[in-house]
């Protein structure tokens, strides 16, 4: 008696669906670099809109995420940023195409993250540093790359947890 072969798993690397789900990176990117030059051009300094709580204070920063690589400390790592950012966007790409199109959660939280990435590496590419504008209460002043950064990880790290749904 013969044996039917089951049928063989399509092959995921790049499908349709995938791409889909990487429709909010130039969304992110564009809107990080409209917040940046608005929040430079119209406010140019401190704009408390929630006293105590929420302002628009702009800050140019030349170093990496909350002060390190800062270029007056060390001048010889003012690349390093740069550097870690296209590492990181080239890691997340690679690890996109690994993972296959059923974890649609995860795929959102690595578009985030790239789109966050590439917003603050072509803000320090085109400017040489990164518009950080949005204070909320006492954390450090932060952009929407680093808001959609933060998100991506919080996605990919949810979906991750969660585990495979046969477990669930």
């Amino acid at each position: 008696m013969r044996t039917k072969n089951p049928k063989p798993e399509p092959r995921d690397r790049v499908s349709t669906r995938k791409i889909w789900l990487y429709l909010p990176t130039p969304l992110i990117v564009a809107a990080d670099w409209i917040g940046k030059s608005m929040a430079e051009n119209l406010f140019g300094g401190v704009k408390t809109l929630i006293p105590g709580f929420f302002a628009i204070r702009v800050v140019r920063n030349a170093g990496g995420p909350l002060g390190f690589f800062e270029p007056a400390r060390d001048p010889s790592f003012s690349w390093a940023p740069s550097l870690l950012a296209v590492l990181a966007v080239a890691l997340l790409l690679w690890m996109a195409i690994r993972v296959p199109a059923t974890k649609p959660m995860r795929h959102l939280g690595f578009a985030c993250m790239i789109g966050g990435a590439l917003g603050n590496l072509g803000s320090r590419a085109w400017s040489g540093y990164v518009v950080d504008f949005i204070q909320l209460w006492r954390l450090p002043i932060f952009n929407l790359a680093d808001a959609a950064l933060l998100a991506g990880m919080a996605l990919a790290i949810c979906d991750t947890a969660r585990g495979p749904k046969s477990e669930r």
